[in-house]
């Protein structure tokens, strides 16, 4: 639920995310990155567990299908990795240059840490929605799932994961009928699957085009549609069994007006109580770090944590 505040959760008409919020932890994120906070590095940098970035590469990530001015993305891919790719795969076809990028990194950890790790315990991974806007491609949650090759192993990033609306700033926003058919007929080796449900992002990229009386509307009309997602969501999820993380990667909304980079994030399911979040990187009750969601996801699925995270 990228680029959202805590006055959007909180002042939301959302009583599905209220009710969780109630029941599971919860508590706000420090979204520092290797360089800016912007999408493009704070995804990078829950996916590899420490602070790296991405910048650039955002739209970089598609379907292998895909049709690109330059043939498919899948050819595109093998072009600059050697590699080839499954057709149900996405790909990062920029997966070289976010390597390149990061290489005088302080961290040992590289890119794709997350997708690797669990390639190495043969766990498939899946992603599903984009935040692609009038501004262009945003398919930076492909930079959580995939591994060091830039490859997640099912899911849909492409146009199907949106619908056109006259009414909604850049005529497109989220499909999230079609997000939770996807979902709901993921194969069963899949253990990690990512969610980017774009619609906060694209109204943030129209501010500068849109009075803020529309934007304040819209974004009010997305929390409902989320919250009306997550609820069909839930019947989905087993909270006895798995784990759901929900949060903003990214400052937007109120908390870019504050000038505050801590954004909300829930936890809810197996093992999760009711309390605030805490971690032993900012030793501070309710506050935790973008780059504590890997180990602890690592964690709940009960394999180790590399080092160096």
């Amino acid at each position: 639920l990228d680029r959202t505040s805590v006055t959007d959760w909180i002042e939301a008409d959302a009583p599905n995310l209220h009710k969780l919020t109630s029941d599971y932890a919860i508590g706000l994120m420090n979204c520092k990155t290797g360089g800016s906070d912007t999408p493009e590095n704070t995804y990078i940098t829950i996916g590899s567990g420490v602070p790296l970035v991405a910048q650039g590469t955002s739209g970089s990530g598609f379907d292998a299908g895909e049709e690109l001015e330059a043939g498919l993305a899948a050819q595109i891919y093998k072009q600059r990795t050697g590699h080839l790719s499954d057709p149900e795969s996405i790909v990062q076809i920029d997966i070289a240059r976010i390597h390149k990028l990061n290489e005088q990194s302080y961290y040992s950890i590289k890119p794709g840490t997350f997708g690797l790790v669990l390639k190495e315990e043969n766990i498939q991974t899946s992603v599903l929605g984009n935040s692609d806007s009038i501004s262009g491609l945003r398919r930076q949650a492909v930079s959580i799932a995939m591994d060091d090759m830039g490859i997640v192993s099912s899911g849909t990033v492409g146009d199907s994961a949106l619908i056109k609306d006259a009414e909604f700033p850049g005529g497109i926003r989220t499909n999230y009928e079609n997000i939770l058919s996807r979902y709901s007929s993921l194969p069963e080796d899949v253990r990690l699957v990512v969610i980017d449900l774009g619609d906060f992002s694209r109204i943030e990229d129209a501010r500068a085009r849109v009075f803020d009386s529309v934007i304040e509307r819209q974004r009010e009309q997305t929390m409902s549609r989320f919250d009306n997602f997550l609820g069909k969501l839930l019947h989905y999820i087993d909270l006895n069994n798995d784990l759901l993380i929900i949060t903003s990667p990214t400052p937007g909304g109120e908390t870019v007006k504050e000038n505050n980079a801590l954004t909300p994030v829930l936890l809810a399911g197996n093992g999760v109580i009711d309390g605030l979040l805490y971690s032993p990187t900012t030793k501070r009750p309710g506050i935790i770090r973008n780059t504590d969601l890997l180990p602890t996801a690592l964690s709940f699925m009960g394999i180790n944590v590399p080092d160096g995270i």
